[in-house]
C-alpha cells in the first residue's frame, strides 16, 4: 500500500494497516471452515509453502508436483478459491 506525506498521513497508515488486517483475518477465517476437520489450517499452510505453480494469462493455476497431502488441500480448496 502506498500513501503520502501530508498531514493525513499518519491516519493513512493506520487506515491502510487495519485494512489488511481485516482482510488477512476475514480469508483465514474463511479458509479455516473449509478445511476438513482432519488437517489444521496452520499445518496446511506450512505443507503448502514449498509447492510450486504456473500461473497463465487467463487466471488458470497449476500445481507443479504436489505431494500426497498437498493434493488433498488443493482438493478441499479448488472448489472456493479458483480454477485448477
Amino acid at each position: 500500500m502506498r500513501w503520502h506525506d501530508d498531514e493525513n498521513a499518519v491516519f493513512s497508515r493506520f487506515t491502510a494497516i487495519i485494512t489488511r488486517e481485516l482482510l488477512t483475518h476475514k480469508i483465514y477465517m474463511n479458509l479455516r471452515n473449509i478445511m476438513p476437520q482432519k488437517i489444521h489450517l496452520e499445518s496446511a499452510l506450512k505443507l503448502m509453502r514449498n509447492l510450486m505453480c504456473k500461473v497463465f494469462d487467463d487466471g488458470t493455476v497449476l500445481p507443479l508436483e504436489p505431494n500426497k497431502k498437498q493434493k488433498a488441500i488443493l482438493d478441499t480448496v479448488s472448489n472456493t478459491v479458483g480454477k485448477f
